[in-house]
């Protein structure tokens, strides 16, 4: 019913505050340009320290998305 979809959408907007996900999204921005700049590889262990905290944010972001996308689904 229209009453618990707009439950879902009021939940997944709390939720979207609870695991903090735009800040997250920002992070991942911002490490995944560092990826990008010229020296990255210079020092191995910090790059695949950056690389591994990027894969761990998008499981958070990307399990986000995907009940954010099942949900708009269900709006349509």
């Amino acid at each position: 019913t229209l009453e618990q979809l707009k439950d879902l959408s009021e939940r997944k907007e709390a939720l979207r505050g609870t695991f903090d996900v735009d800040h997250k999204l920002s992070l991942i921005g911002d490490k995944e340009n560092q990826a990008l700049s010229a020296g990255f590889w210079d020092n191995p262990a910090a790059a695949e320290r950056i690389l591994k905290e990027t894969k761990t944010l998008k499981i958070w972001t990307d399990g986000f998305k995907n009940a954010e996308t099942k949900i708009e689904d269900f709006e349509v």
